[in-house]
C-alpha cells in the first residue's frame, strides 16, 4: 500500500510541468518582514498570491524563474530538459523560438524572456543562437526581451554578443521541423529525469543558483578558449567593521567572512552574486554604496577580498564596532565594567 502511494505521488509530480519554488532559498525566508513580491508581479495567473502557491494555475511561462532576484525558482522540467540537452551538444546553430512561432525552434519556450541570461550564454558558448525578434516589437513582453539581451551584451561583451547571436528573420522562419523531428521532440519531452523533477523545496541547502552553476560549469569546460565575463562587486565604505550580517543574510553565500588565523576578512564571490540587494538593506552602517564593474576575466571562480581595516576586541578577538574610542565587544565590555564595579 505504501509503495502504491509513493508511486502515485511520483507520477503526480512528474505530470505537473511547472516551475519549482525552493522556499528555503527564497529571500522572504531571510527577510519576512519586508516581503519580496517580484515573482507575484511577474505572474499573470496569481500563482504566488496565496501562501500555498497555486501552481495548478500555472501556464508554464517561466517568467517568475527569470525574474527571481536570488534564483530561488527553478524552471519547469520540460524547459530544463530542452536546455540541458542542447547545452551538451556540439557546435552549430540552435534555433530558439517563442510560442508565436508554433514550435519551429530547437528550443520552444513561452517567450524569449522565459530563459534567464545565464542559460542563454551556456547554450551558445560553442554555437550560434538564431532568434527572430520581429514578433517581439508589438508584444506585451517586448521590454523583458530587450532587457534580457541587453544583460547578455553587458555581461559577455559586444564581441561575444555579435559572434554568438544571429537575429535573422529568414533563418528563423526556415527552421520548420519535419514530422519525424516533431515526434522525436515530443518523445524526448516526455522523459523527465529524477534530477529535473525533484528539488528539495524546503531545506536551505536546496540547489539554488541553478542557472549560474550551469553557466560556470560550461565556461570552465571551455576555459582554453579565453571567454571572459563582466562581474559586479559591491563598493564598501571604510565604516564597515565586519559584523558579518551581510554574509549571514546572503541567500547565495556571495558574501563571506573568511577566518585568517585570529583575524577575519570580508570576501565577495562575484559569480554567486545576483545583486538581490539584501546585503545593502541589512547593513546596519549602510556601508554598501553601489557596485563596481570588474574587468573581463576568465577567473570565473575568483574571490574578491574587501580592503577594510577591522577593529578587534583585545580579549576575544572578534570584529567590533568602535564606540567612544574603545574596541571591546559588547560582551567583553560589560564583563570589564562589572569587574570594575566590584573592585
Amino acid at each position: 500500500m505504501l509503495a502504491s502511494f509513493l508511486a502515485k505521488k511520483i507520477t503526480d509530480r512528474a505530470l505537473k510541468d511547472h516551475p519549482v519554488l525552493l522556499s528555503g532559498c527564497c529571500i522572504n525566508a531571510v527577510r519576512p518582514k519586508v516581503p519580496c513580491v517580484i515573482c507575484r508581479s511577474n505572474c499573470n495567473e496569481n500563482v504566488f498570491s496565496e501562501s500555498d502557491y497555486r501552481f495548478d494555475r500555472c501556464t508554464n511561462c517561466n517568467f517568475c524563474v527569470s525574474a527571481c532576484p536570488v534564483q530561488a525558482i527553478t524552471p519547469s522540467a520540460s524547459l530544463l530538459q530542452q536546455v540541458i540537452r542542447h547545452t551538451e551538444t556540439g557546435k552549430g546553430k540552435i534555433y530558439i523560438s517563442c510560442r508565436k512561432r508554433n514550435g519551429r525552434g530547437d528550443i520552444n519556450i513561452y517567450c524569449l524572456a522565459s530563459l534567464p541570461w545565464e542559460l542563454y550564454v551556456a547554450l551558445v558558448l560553442n554555437k550560434v543562437a538564431v532568434v527572430s525578434l520581429s514578433l517581439c516589437e508589438h508584444c506585451e513582453h517586448c521590454e523583458r526581451v530587450t532587457a534580457l539581451f541587453h544583460k547578455i551584451r553587458e555581461t559577455m561583451g559586444n564581441a561575444f554578443y555579435r559572434e554568438h547571436f544571429l537575429f535573422s528573420e529568414a533563418d528563423a522562419d526556415a527552421r520548420i521541423l519535419s514530422r519525424r523531428a516533431m515526434i522525436g521532440n515530443l518523445k524526448r519531452k516526455g522523459v523527465l529525469t529524477a534530477g529535473q523533477i525533484f528539488f528539495d523545496t524546503v531545506s536551505n541547502e536546496s540547489d539554488t543558483l541553478f542557472f549560474r552553476k550551469q553557466l560556470i560549469k560550461k565556461l570552465l569546460s571551455l576555459q582554453n578558449e579565453n571567454i571572459g565575463c563582466s562581474w559586479l562587486t559591491p563598493v564598501i565604505r571604510n565604516n564597515c567593521w565586519g559584523c558579518g550580517l551581510c554574509a549571514s543574510k546572503c541567500p547565495n553565500r556571495a558574501m563571506t567572512l573568511v577566518e585568517t588565523g585570529s583575524r577575519s576578512q570580508l570576501v565577495h564571490i562575484p559569480w554567486r552574486c545576483t545583486r538581490c540587494g539584501l546585503c545593502e538593506q541589512c547593513c546596519p552602517e549602510r556601508s554598501i554604496e553601489g557596485w563596481s564593474l570588474l574587468e573581463m576575466s576568465t577567473l570565473y571562480l575568483q574571490k574578491i577580498p574587501v580592503n577594510i581595516e577591522f577593529k578587534y576586541c583585545p580579549e576575544c578577538q572578534k570584529a567590533v564596532r568602535p564606540v567612544n574610542g574603545g574596541y571591546f565587544c559588547y560582551y567583553c565590555g560589560n564583563k570589564n565594567a562589572v569587574g570594575k564595579d566590584e573592585v
